[in-house]
């Protein structure tokens, strides 16, 4: 339920980050999709794995909001 997902948020480091961006989740994430602040999907992917990491190094610099698993939202700072 609500309360178990609230207790483990899915890490997001570094932050900012300039090359290589993990998110470390302690249950299985099935989905990563970023978007820039106008909403453009600038990543897109399926996982099944609780380790992943993207390459953000072609990224223009800036805010993004990363979401996981369709529910949870992160953002995290591109340098």
């Amino acid at each position: 339920g609500l309360q178990t997902q609230s207790a483990n948020h899915p890490s997001i480091y570094p932050n900012p980050c300039q090359n290589m961006l993990t998110i470390k989740s302690s249950f299985p994430i099935s989905t990563i999709s970023v978007t820039n602040l106008i909403g453009q999907r600038v990543y897109n992917h399926e996982y099944n794995t609780d380790k992943i990491q993207v390459d953000v190094s072609t990224f223009p610099a800036g805010v993004y909001f990363i979401r996981i698993n369709e529910t949870e939202v992160r953002k995290f700072v591109k340098e």
